[in-house]
């Protein structure tokens, strides 16, 4: 880096260690929707089809079932999840295992604090924006 030259952030939004932790609540809520929405397209696929003469015309005979949602619903269902939590800053790295980074800084690094489902209640890592999910280290105990 030249002298005088200022090393520019790469994300506009930022968040503190607090300010993230406040949105894991509605994060997990958010991944474990989409992991019912993947697991209901998954048993959409093995859905039975009836055939027209297993029931009389307006009456089920208690043998019809009501399809889940199609698969373009399903998408759109989960595109929208994906929306609600990219729209407000956080990097979406894997849906299926709820692996979310919210850009930070430490100690005037530009990092990622990582958060994934099985990760609990709270933020416990962070990694360089180079570094990926192998990088993770423990959140300073500074931070807790």
């Amino acid at each position: 880096m030249e002298f005088g030259q200022i090393d520019m952030p790469h994300f506009d939004k930022h968040f503190t260690y607090v300010e993230a932790n406040a949105l894991i609540p509605r994060m997990r809520e958010i991944f474990l929707q989409i992991g019912s929405l993947i697991e209901e397209t998954r048993k959409s696929l093995n859905f039975p089809v009836l055939q027209a003469e297993t029931f009389t015309p307006g009456r089920s005979n208690g043998k019809q079932k009501f399809p889940p949602l199609d698969r373009e619903e399903i998408l759109k269902q989960i595109n929208d999840l994906i929306t609600e939590v990219t729209d407000q800053g956080i990097v979406v790295q894997d849906i299926t295992r709820g692996l979310i980074d919210f850009p930070s800084f430490i100690e005037g690094e530009e990092v990622f604090l990582c958060y994934e489902l099985n990760d609990g209640d709270a933020i416990k890592y962070y990694h360089g924006l180079n570094n990926g999910y192998a990088g993770r280290k423990p959140i300073p105990s500074s931070w807790q």
